[in-house]
């Protein structure tokens, strides 16, 4: 009877385990020139990581929120962003350009994980504006340039990316340029833990090399 029990409350545990691994981490990005800058990581319906959340310093920070932020580069991203929002005088095509060669320089370092990111939601606009109708020409055969080959990336590359993309590109000479991104995707807890494991695994031998 005994061994029955904890043959029962064993199974109910490796039930469980699988369960977890098989849930989604939940990805939210926005950004935009306008100076929007959210992005939030979510298990179920907790928030674990918000960079918008008011931070308690008695409170530590999340660990999960942390490790995924770390393991998918996110900091960098991040960081990124929140350079290019400074420079206001600096062209929309550079901003673009320096945001997809972050994203391409995170995802080639460990392109079999980021090939497991489902994405639900890849929004882009851009919009090149000013009075100088131009210069904003020249501004949208750049934006051009850079934007379609990213896309036939994302689509090589990427599960439900071809579903997930909207694009819009375009001139408007009475307003100023613009460039707006929304991200949403989702990741499976077991690769991120093979994530992990791999990356713990390679700083180990690297230690044990020097």
């Amino acid at each position: 009877m005994v061994f029955k029990i904890i043959g029962i409350v064993f199974a109910a545990l490796l039930l469980f385990i699988a369960l977890l691994l098989v849930l989604n981490v939940k990805f939210l990005f926005d950004f935009s020139t306008e100076g929007a800058l959210n992005f939030k990581i979510k298990l179920l319906c907790f928030t674990v990581y918000d960079i918008n959340k008011p931070k308690d310093e008695k409170k530590k920070p999340s660990k999960i929120g942390s490790a995924i932020k770390q393991l998918l580069g996110f900091e960098r991203v991040i960081e990124a962003q929140t350079e290019e929002g400074e420079k206001q005088t600096e062209r929309i095509s550079s901003k673009l350009t320096g945001i997809v060669t972050v994203f391409m320089l995170l995802t080639d370092s460990n392109l079999w994980l980021a090939k497991k990111i489902n994405f639900k939601r890849l929004g882009l606009e851009v919009i090149c504006g000013g009075s100088d109708a131009a210069d904003a020409a020249i501004e949208y055969g750049i934006v051009c340039s850079t934007v379609y080959p990213f896309i036939g990336y994302l689509e090589t590359n990427f599960k439900g990316a071809d579903k997930a993309l909207d694009v819009n590109i375009g001139c408007d000479f009475e307003n100023e340029a613009y460039l707006g991104i929304e991200i949403k995707a989702k990741l499976r807890i077991i690769h991120i833990l093979r994530a992990l494991i791999r990356s713990a695994s390679e700083q180990m031998e690297a230690t044990n090399e020097q």
